[in-house]
């Protein structure tokens, strides 16, 4: 039987700045300005799309011109637009970065008040949907009553992406309800309080699995991805990638586990595809690839 997959979270307009000397504060800097759609549970819906899984987004925006760029672009990419919830209220979604000479990120802002309108009134038209889906993959942008609400009410099939260590505090009264959570280094800490100066991520981790939850996929940059395998922690890493774009890297490799974990692959596969779609992410303008495919999942290297 295919799985169906829902989707709930944020969709926006990516504004990317790339600096093409050194970055120079209080100065008009020199560089190149590109538009492409955007947000972490996009980006995933996007690349699982790519992937040929049967998946449905939800998501909210607003009604301005940008709102409006927004529709035709996903309507281009076939995407089904019928359950994005538009709202005159608010405007779209937008997360501006600047790159440096490096296409590392220097600065970011982002406004994403549109996604606050994806509340449990509206979540609750989707009921049909959401019981019959095999998972519910969520991101920390929404609001923390609906979080819960949606872990309590369908638990064990929620898949999350920590998104940053401010929001993914909204998961702490809902872990044991979770199937599976894509987190960095720094959502780590914050989900247990800790201080960045003594962390043992090895062990951070048996914390969280005694709190209740019960895959955990941990990304430390350079470093590596350290994840669970039962209760043994276990850490790959990868050779080190051209970069073009760093934007979408933990969004590609959420989307790599998660692709995994529907098709029912072990974990040391699931992260490997996740490295193998970051790879592609990052050799791209924008914050995915349209070059993935199940393809290039399945071919070594």
């Amino acid at each position: 039987m295919n799985k169906k997959i829902v989707i709930i979270g944020g969709l926006n307009l990516d504004i990317c700045h790339a600096i093409k000397d050194n970055i120079k504060i209080n100065e008009s800097n020199i560089g190149d300005i590109s538009f492409s759609l955007g947000g972490v549970s996009y980006n995933i819906f996007i690349n699982l799309f790519r992937l040929n899984v049967d998946v449905e987004f939800i998501s909210s925006i607003g009604d301005d011109y940008f709102s409006k760029l927004a529709l035709k672009m996903l309507i281009k990419e076939n995407v089904s637009i019928e359950k994005i919830k538009i709202n005159n209220k608010t405007s779209m979604p937008i997360y501006s970065y600047v790159l440096d000479n490096c296409n590392d990120m220097f600065l970011a802002v982002n406004d994403m008040k549109a996604i606050d309108f994806v509340n449990i009134d509206y979540i609750k038209k989707f009921k049909d949907i959401l019981e019959k889906a095999s998972y519910i993959i969520i991101d920390t942008n929404l609001k923390q009553d609906v979080i819960e609400y949606l872990c309590i009410n369908f638990p064990n099939k929620i898949l999350v992406d920590g998104v940053s260590y401010i929001k993914v505090k909204k998961l702490k009264n809902v872990l044991q309800y979770i199937h599976s959570i894509k987190i960095n280094k720094n959502e780590l800490i914050s989900l247990l309080d800790k201080n960045e100066d003594n962390i043992n991520i090895y062990k951070e981790i048996n914390c969280l699995l005694n709190k209740g939850l019960k895959n955990i996929f941990v990304s430390d940059g350079r470093n590596g991805i350290y994840y669970n395998d039962d209760l043994t922690i276990k850490k790959l890493t990868n050779k080190p990638f051209e970069v073009i774009n760093a934007s979408g890297a933990g969004d590609a490799l959420a989307s790599g586990i998660f692709y995994g974990i529907i098709n029912d692959l072990n974990k040391y596969e699931q992260v490997i595809n996740g490295l193998k779609i970051v790879k592609y992410t990052l050799l791209s303008n924008s914050s995915t690839s349209q070059n993935i495919s199940e393809k290039i999942l399945k071919k070594g290297g």
